[in-house]
């Protein structure tokens, strides 16, 4: 069972954009080697990191890395990881710009899946203003309404798996504790990436 949270929502909201500004830095520096690296070693070596560094302070802080609900782990882990391979395929494609602005329409996806998902209310005016992002993103996609930018579609892909994966993880916020989600869609990155990599190498 997780510990409950005594944290404020405006310390949640500050470790979400200290996460985001930190993802955004790892598109920077996909997009600097200029394709050079294939899409599961940036995940590898990503994800190797976030395990051991995981793992680390939850033996310090005495953290369980357990977890009660692996449906809900799982989906974590699937949709996490196939969202951070859409957008670091996106990024030497597009650019950068315009993958970090798709990849962030997550939170209209949240708002839209969460009501069926997971059951939480959304107000109609919420939806409104999910309609004009949306129209937003289409001009993203495709500014001249004639051709739609393909590669730019991976990156909005990426925005609609990280939302899913948003979803799984505030369903298993009772049940696990933030050190345990963590450190095991990280073990799930490290495996799964390794195995994706040898079977491209093999083609």
């Amino acid at each position: 069972m997780a510990e409950e949270n005594t944290d404020s929502p405006q310390t949640a909201i500050a470790w979400m954009v200290l996460a985001g500004l930190c993802f955004s830095a790892t598109g920077v520096f996909v997009k600097l080697s200029g394709g050079l690296l294939i899409v599961w070693t940036v995940i590898f070596g990503r994800s190797a990191v976030i395990a051991i560094m995981t793992f680390v302070l939850a033996k310090i802080q005495e953290k369980p890395l357990s977890f009660e609900e692996p449906r809900w782990l799982l989906a974590r882990c699937v949709t996490g990881l196939s969202a951070m391979a859409c957008y670091f395929y996106a990024i030497p494609l597009i650019p950068l710009t315009t993958a970090v602005v798709l990849q962030w329409t997550s939170p209209l996806f949240v708002a839209l899946f969460s009501g069926y998902l997971i059951k939480e209310r959304v107000s109609p005016f919420l939806f409104i203003c999910i309609g004009v992002a949306f129209v937003g993103t289409v001009l993203i996609i495709s500014p001249s309404f004639e051709a739609v930018e393909v590669n730019a579609i991976y990156a909005l892909i990426s925005g609609v798996l990280s939302a899913l994966a948003y979803l799984s993880i505030r369903q298993l916020r009772s049940t696990a504790t933030s050190e345990s989600v963590v450190f095991w869609f990280a073990v799930f990155c490290v495996i799964f990436s390794c195995l994706l990599y040898t079977s491209d190498a093999a083609d």
